[in-house]
């Protein structure tokens, strides 16, 4: 027991975590070698007990003892069998050796009394040249026994994976093997299945045919007792259809079925479509009618470019403006009267302020205020235009006036109101006599707020004494609060709805909170109607649009 003896065995290698693909040779000792590294084992009869591996490089060699497995162990093993390599490698030349750990984790120099960098250090200084050269073979033995161990740990994973592929190949194949026997199963139940109820089938025929056989050999058989007591006659008229009822039936139809489609219809579009249905659904009187302008068909026909320029004559906000004799153009005037003639105020009595504003954006009310504006301007009176709207404004665009001051402006820096008509160059005179402008100034977040504030109130008292009319443009009341805030400060409040467009529900409820904040509605102006779409062209406006426009065009 505990003897050395040559029995290389590449089971016990693998043991030790020696390459698989090892080369095994005999010299003294169980050794194996693989890439300049070899590897002593050293086993008794119970089997392997220790192992060292060895690097040689020149007249050096370094040589690592492997760690034994638990419950291998054996005292004094590691201790003969690095002895005996030693012994071996000294007879083939080697002079120096470089020691790794022994069995109990201590350096093998310390046990074996080999000279060491250690050793040299304690009696040279770092700089002698033994002491450089044996740190030199330390490092090239460290880096050679790394690089080694890599290979030999990336040839171990090698296989690994390869063995891994084969096994998921022949995973995979076995599932298909079993997915197939599984369907040739299913489809052999089903054949069974399919075939028991084919002959089923064929036997219920069978007996089917038989009976039927039977049935016709009998009545072939029997005696008829049938016979002609009178002879039918062609009746004078057809029995069915019946002309009369059949009419009558489709006409009661017909009308039930079109008033349901009507029915159905109106209740589907809920949006205000033809003149008077403001009237009729929110009980207040209707302003004005607005006509689709057709510039290509001539409905905005006649006049010519104004003092704006031919860069603004075709836009619509200024329609009143630049296409004077057109129905566009007239159907703000109109609406004018109506606002002129409305309750027991006038513009002819005191200053007045109007509020233009619409449930939900896109409905016109920004091209409502300034046409509306124009129109008051040609009567002779002094406007004045508020844009409002600080979140988007417009109007400053349509009469090209500069935005970098305005209401924000005024309500931000409070600008004292000490009689100067323009305020510091706020308001501004566009090229349309007797109408100025306030645009909205630079945007802000607290629109809402700054409105609310009691300079607003002193601002609005304040251009009452300078100018005739007043005309607010604010945002979509629905969304945003602001024309709410403002409607307190003015006299009425004009709301502005589009056809097809506005729903009768969402101009209801821009009526009532109005009417719970106390606010007076004085009408509404019906933008974007389309006389084509009315029945008759509402009374026969549609066919005398066209002679409308080539009237005023035409020239004496």
């Amino acid at each position: 027991n505990g003897a050395l003896y040559a029995a290389p065995d590449p089971a016990a290698a693998a043991a030790f975590d020696a390459p698989r693909d090892v080369i095994a040779r005999c010299i003294d000792v169980g050794v194996t070698e693989t890439a300049g590294v070899e590897t002593w084992i050293a086993w008794d009869d119970e089997g392997p007990r220790s192992a060292v591996t060895v690097t040689p490089a020149g007249n050096t060699a370094g040589i690592t003892l492997m760690a034994t497995p638990p419950g291998r162990q054996r005292k004094g093993m590691g201790r003969a069998l690095l002895t005996r390599v030693i012994e071996d490698y000294r007879r083939r030349g080697v002079e120096r050796f470089y020691l790794g750990a022994t069995e109990a984790g201590r350096p093998l120099y310390a046990s074996l009394g080999f000279e060491t960098i250690a050793d040299l250090s304690a009696i040279y200084t770092p700089d002698y040249a033994k002491v450089r050269r044996a740190q030199a073979e330390l490092t090239a033995l460290q880096t050679t026994f790394d690089r080694d161990r890599a290979a030999i740990i990336g040839r171990i994973q090698n296989d690994y994976k390869d063995a891994l592929r084969r096994e998921q190949l022949l995973q995979a194949a076995y599932s298909a093997q079993t997915q197939q026997v599984s369907g040739e199963g299913e489809k052999s139940i089903q054949y069974n299945i399919l075939k028991r109820e084919v002959d089923s089938n064929r036997q219920l025929y069978d007996s089917m045919l038989a009976q039927l056989k039977q049935s016709s050999i009998a009545s072939a058989m029997r005696a008829s007792n049938v016979r002609i007591v009178d002879a039918a006659k062609v009746p004078p008229k057809p029995y069915k259809p019946d002309l009369q009822q059949s009419l009558g039936i489709g006409a009661l139809a017909g009308i039930f079925l079109g008033a349901a489609f009507i029915i159905t219809r109106s209740r589907a579009d809920r949006t205000i479509q033809q003149p008077g249905e403001c009237t009729i659904y929110l009980d207040l009187p209707e302003l004005g009618i607005i006509p689709t302008g057709n510039k290509s068909k001539g409905a905005i026909a006649g006049g010519s470019e104004s003092t704006l320029g031919k860069a603004k004559a075709e836009r619509v906000e200024l329609i009143t403006l630049n296409r004077k004799p057109s129905p566009v153009a007239e159907g703000f005037r109109s609406a004018l009267i109506s606002i002129l003639f409305s309750g027991d105020e006038s513009l002819d009595a005191k200053s007045r302020t109007l509020v233009l504003t619409s449930p939900s954006p896109g409905e016109g009310k920004s091209t409502i205020t300034s046409n509306l504006a124009i129109a008051i301007a040609e009567v002779g009176r002094k406007v004045l235009l508020i844009d409002a709207d600080m979140r988007r404004p417009r109007q400053h665009e349509v009469f090209s006036v500069d935005n970098e001051f305005g209401l924000s402006s005024i309500l931000v820096e409070k600008t004292p109101l000490n009689g100067d008509v323009t305020l510091g160059g706020m308001i501004q005179q566009t090229a349309v006599p007797n109408l100025w402008i306030l645009p909205s100034g630079p945007g802000t977040t607290s629109a809402t707020n700054l409105l609310y504030s009691n300079h607003m109130a002193s601002l609005i008292h304040y251009l009452k004494e300078e100018f005739d009319a007043i005309l607010i443009d604010t945002p979509p009341m629905l969304q945003i609060p602001d024309a709410r805030v403002v409607a307190r400060l003015a006299d009425s409040v004009i709301m502005v709805v589009r056809a097809h467009q506005t729903t009768r529900d969402a101009v209801s409820a821009a009526c009532q909170r109005f009417s719970e904040d106390g606010t007076k509605v004085l009408g509404t102006i019906l933008n974007d109607w389309n006389p084509k779409s009315s029945p008759n062209g509402y009374y026969g406006y549609d066919k005398s649009y066209g002679r409308y426009g080539r009237y005023y065009s035409h020239k004496d």
